[in-house]
């Protein structure tokens, strides 16, 4: 899938915010845990908005709406909160699956662990929606296997091996 990736930033409580924006070239079937547009369904656009780290809206979902329209982000999307900065993206694909993961906070945790969290956003343009689940166990492995290999690389270093 073509995906237009971008970084923009906002003016929000007298402070500039990043935030990244996906535009899919059509609108694609995702599924995804995200307090704007969570669930199973047809999507034009994804936005990852960076907070701060004491964000207390109690309106998270309207929030991201707004946000939306004030990108100009036409349809229906999904809107995502981070307190990572997420000009600190990192890509990667395996197996047809792409990620684009935000992780830079001070101490990283298996956020796909069990019990801990998942994977925030599948996108599948053209796949039932029977076959998102196994993509989406798929991205978590993914992202677990990447922050495991990144905290072994992490400790050889401080080792000096």
């Amino acid at each position: 899938m073509d995906v237009q990736l971008s970084t923009r930033t906002r003016r929000e409580q007298g402070r500039e915010l990043p935030l990244l924006v996906w535009r899919f070239p059509a609108a694609a079937r995702v599924i995804g845990s995200a307090p704007h547009g969570g669930g199973v369904g047809v999507r034009r656009w994804v936005i990852n908005a960076q907070v701060p780290p004491a964000y207390a809206r109690r309106d998270p979902d309207r929030h991201l709406g707004q946000l939306g329209i004030s990108l100009g982000l036409a349809g229906r999307g999904v809107g995502m909160l981070t307190a990572a900065d997420v000009r600190r993206y990192t890509c990667g694909a395996d197996g047809g699956v792409e990620v684009t993961a935000t992780v830079g906070l001070g101490h990283p945790i298996l956020a796909a662990a069990p019990g801990v969290g998942i994977a925030d956003l599948v996108a599948a343009p053209g796949v039932g929606v029977a076959d998102l689940e196994p993509a989406l166990s798929h991205a978590r492995r993914r992202r677990i296997r990447g922050l495991a290999r990144r905290r072994r690389v992490r400790r050889a270093a401080r080792r000096g091996e």
